[in-house]
C-alpha cells in the first residue's frame, strides 16, 4: 500500500511540473550565437571622430534603410565635411544594444520595445521611422482570435510580438492566461509550428514569409503595425548637430530612393541579403520579385515615412500602451516615468530638414555597389 501510494504521488508530481511547463512562461534559450560585442571597437569620446551605429542585419524591416546609409556617397561626403566617419556594428536584436548606448553607439536602430527600454535606461531619443512592419500571427489553420483559448502559441518572449499577441487576445476577451504560451526564439518558431508543437506561432518578416512558404497549411489570422525607429544619443545630438541632421537626411534621401522604382528595391534585396549572409552565414531573403511585395509592406509606400507619427505621445495610443506592457512584464523599472519617454521623443527635427531639402540634397540620389572597406576594429 505504501508503494501504491508512493508511486501515486510521484506520478501527480510529475502531471504538475509538466502542467508547470507549458502554462508559464520559460525562458528562452540562446538558440543565436551571440557575437563578442565587447570586442568590437567602439570610439568612446569620439576621439577619432566616427559615428559608431548600431543594426541588425538579421532583420528585413530596418535593413532597408540602414544597409543603404553605408553605401551612401552623399552621407560620407557630408560627414567628411565635419572631419567624421560612419562605422557600422552589428547586433543580433535591438536589446543587445542597449547596454552599448553608454557612449559607445551614437546611433541606433531599434523596433518599438527596445526604443522605450532604452529611452527609459540610456540618454537617447528617437528622431525617425526606420521601418513599418508586421507581427503576424500564423496557425495551422483558419482561425480567429477568439479561437485561440487553450491552444499552444509560440512567441518571442519580451518583443513587440509578445506585446502584439497580447492586443490579439484582448480583441477577443481573452489574455495570456487562456492559451499555453511557449516563449521561443524567432529561429525556433518554423520548425516549431511544422512539426506541430505548437497551434500557431507570432512573429515578424522575413521569418514570416518562410513560415508560410515552408509550413504546409500554415495560414496568417492577425497583424498588426510594428515600427523600426532611428535613435541617437542625445549628448552626441547635442555636441554634433549637422552630424546628426546628415544621418537624418539620409534616411529620408533613402527612403525616397527606395519609393521610386522595384529595381532601387532590387539593390535593396540584394545588400539586406548580403549584410544577413555576412552576419549569420545565411539569408531567407532573395533580390526578387516576392521579396520585393514583402518590402514594400514595411511601409516604404507611405507619404509620411520616415516620419515619426506626431500622436505617439498620446496617453491613449499604442507606444504609451507598450511602456506600460514593458512595466508590467518587467523589462523596464515599475517607476519608470513617460514624461522621460515622452520628452525623447522628437517629432520636429525631420520635417524642418525635409524643409531644407535641397542643402541636404535629400532628392539626389549616390549609392556606391558595396559599402566600403571598414577598419579591421570595426565589427
Amino acid at each position: 500500500m505504501k508503494l501504491f501510494i508512493g508511486i501515486l504521488l510521484l506520478t501527480v508530481v510529475g502531471m504538475v511540473s509538466w502542467f508547470a511547463i507549458y502554462e508559464s512562461p520559460q525562458p528562452v534559450k540562446d538558440a543565436m550565437s551571440k557575437p563578442d560585442y565587447d570586442r568590437y571597437h567602439y570610439d568612446r569620446g569620439n576621439e577619432d571622430r566616427i559615428v559608431d551605429f548600431g543594426m541588425q542585419p538579421n532583420d528585413l524591416s530596418p535593413a532597408s534603410i540602414s544597409e543603404s546609409l553605408f553605401r551612401d556617397r552623399i552621407l560620407q561626403k557630408q560627414l567628411l565635411t565635419e572631419g567624421w566617419k560612419l562605422r557600422e556594428h552589428r547586433y543580433n536584436n535591438g536589446n543587445d544594444m542597449i547596454s552599448y548606448l553608454d557612449g559607445r553607439l551614437d546611433a541606433a536602430l531599434f523596433g518599438n520595445q527596445p526604443s522605450v527600454t532604452a529611452m527609459v535606461q540610456r540618454n537617447v531619443g528617437i528622431f525617425a521611422v526606420c521601418a513599418i512592419g508586421h507581427n503576424t500571427i500564423i496557425a495551422n489553420r483558419i482561425l480567429t482570435p477568439a479561437n485561440f483559448k487553450g491552444l499552444r502559441i509560440g512567441y518571442p518572449f519580451r518583443t513587440n510580438a509578445h506585446f502584439a499577441l497580447e492586443r490579439a487576445l484582448i480583441t477577443a476577451n481573452l489574455s495570456m492566461d487562456d492559451v499555453i504560451s511557449i516563449p521561443m526564439q524567432p529561429g525556433e518558431l518554423e520548425s516549431a509550428l511544422r512539426n506541430h508543437t505548437v497551434d500557431a506561432v507570432i512573429c515578424w518578416e522575413p521569418i514570416i514569409a518562410s513560415i508560410l512558404e515552408n509550413v504546409p497549411n500554415s495560414v496568417p489570422t492577425f497583424s498588426s503595425d510594428g515600427y523600426t525607429y532611428v535613435a541617437i544619443d542625445l549628448d552626441f545630438a547635442k555636441n554634433h548637430p549637422t552630424v546628426q541632421k546628415a544621418i537624418l537626411a539620409a534616411v529620408v534621401r533613402a527612403s525616397r530612393w527606395l519609393k521610386q522604382n522595384d529595381r532601387h528595391l532590387i539593390d535593396a534585396l540584394g545588400w539586406i541579403r548580403e549584410g544577413n549572409i555576412a552576419f549569420t552565414g545565411k539569408s531567407a531573403i532573395e533580390p526578387d520579385a516576392k521579396w520585393v511585395a514583402i518590402l514594400k509592406t514595411q511601409g516604404i509606400q507611405s507619404p509620411s515615412f520616415p516620419m515619426i507619427r506626431f500622436d505617439i505621445t498620446d496617453e491613449q495610443g499604442v507606444f504609451h500602451q507598450q511602456f506600460q506592457f514593458l512595466k508590467k512584464i518587467g523589462s523596464i523599472p515599475s517607476n519608470a516615468d513617460w514624461n522621460v519617454v515622452r520628452d525623447r521623443i522628437n517629432t520636429k527635427l525631420l520635417p524642418g530638414i525635409i524643409g531644407e531639402s535641397e542643402f541636404w540634397q535629400i532628392d539626389t540620389f549616390d549609392y556606391a555597389p558595396d559599402k566600403p572597406v571598414q577598419s579591421k576594429e570595426g565589427s
